[in-house]
């Protein structure tokens, strides 16, 4: 380690320890990091700018939802997913942002950052209705898994959706869904389109919220309990009625 190197460690260690005497919320160690419960859980969010997301007002949900989540899921780092026609394939990306960076005080630190992943959220939003606003929430599950951060606990996914696929590949607004039989022939079919969601929790905001008749709802609600029962998907628990 060179000279420098130790004099900027030095200035580094210093300020933590200095923002660690300062604050009467956290307890320090003695290298001047916190070491109070600190949010460590992996966490994602994915936002709906398909045409029905404007429809449930997707940005309003943002503002409203997702820093309450963040704090009670205890979420350390955050990842972020558009969804549209395009949803993996989409060139509209935020970058993973650490929820407890481990500077200054924690709690005002961790209230800001939260604040910062609604700014990133509503920028993702607005850049993914530029593209096409078919409803691909498949592709986009696909993404929440491959760009699933590091963190304890099972993965928690906030899905600001209604989560009514509906592009060239499966459209639920047109398909028949209403029987067992008829989603098990559409599920059997995915093969690849298969989100795979391991030790995963998703909590839809807007489940089927925009469709007129209740029945073709509940069908859509069965697609999804009934996708994720299979080991393809890797059995993700699904929070039918978080929103």
């Amino acid at each position: 380690m060179t000279t420098e190197h130790r004099r900027r460690r030095g200035r580094y260690a210093g300020v933590l320890l200095a923002a660690c005497l300062s604050s009467t919320l956290s307890a320090c160690g003695s290298d001047g990091i916190f070491t109070d419960d600190a949010p460590t859980r992996a966490c994602g969010v994915v936002v709906d700018a398909s045409g029905s997301g404007a429809d449930f007002h997707a940005d309003e949900r943002i503002k409203t939802k997702l820093e309450s989540f963040l704090e009670q899921q205890s979420c350390g780092q955050l990842t972020f997913v558009a969804l549209n026609s395009l949803s993996d394939t989409s060139t509209c990306n935020e970058e993973r942002l650490d929820l407890d960076p481990k500077v200054g005080d924690p709690q005002a630190v961790r209230a800001a950052q939260r604040q910062e992943a609604v700014t990133r959220a509503l920028r993702l939003l607005d850049c993914a209705r530029k593209e096409s606003h078919d409803s691909n929430v498949l592709g986009a599950l696909r993404k929440a898994a491959s760009t699933r951060p590091s963190g304890t606990g099972p993965y928690a996914v906030l899905v600001i959706s209604d989560m009514v696929q509906a592009d060239r590949r499966v459209n639920m607004l047109t398909a028949n869904i209403s029987t067992p039989e008829a989603r098990a022939a559409i599920i059997d079919q995915l093969g690849d389109l298969t989100p795979h969601l391991t030790d995963t929790v998703l909590y839809p905001t807007d489940l089927s919220a925009n469709l007129a008749d209740p029945k073709h709802g509940l069908n859509v609600r069965e697609f999804w309990t009934e996708l994720f029962a299979t080991d393809a998907s890797g059995r993700p628990k699904i929070e039918m009625n978080y929103g």
